[in-house]
């Protein structure tokens, strides 16, 4: 990714770029990443969304009109369901790239927090 402050000689073009999002173009919100390397050095990134899964059903009985709902039964282990969204397969330097505008965004989203608060 190219800073957007740099500076031109006479050697070089101005390029414009224009984003057009494709018609399967999906936000996801995200708050996790699970992946490694392709057998190409490439880093694999698949991002997913974590939460505890939902019970299948709930039971409850009704008192008088009132509607009273049974406990949830203990579970033995807690059961964390990771949805991937999407994954993606970038070059180390793509992923270095990627990774350096995403901190600089969250230093940025931090700043105006602080000034906001």
């Amino acid at each position: 990714m190219a800073s957007e402050g740099s500076l031109m000689t006479k050697d070089t073009q101005k390029v414009r770029f224009l984003f057009k999002k494709s018609d399967d173009y999906k936000s996801h919100f995200i708050n996790g990443v699970y992946g490694g390397l392709s057998t190409h050095g490439d880093v694999i990134c698949n991002f997913f969304f974590e939460a505890r899964e939902l019970p299948s059903e709930e039971l409850g009985t009704i008192d008088n009109g009132n509607l009273i709902l049974s406990p949830p039964p203990e579970a033995k282990t807690i059961e964390i369901l990771r949805e991937l969204k999407v994954g993606i397969i970038v070059s180390p330097k793509e992923a270095r790239d990627i990774a350096n505008w995403i901190l600089s965004k969250a230093d940025e989203a931090d700043s105006a927090r602080k000034e906001t608060h």
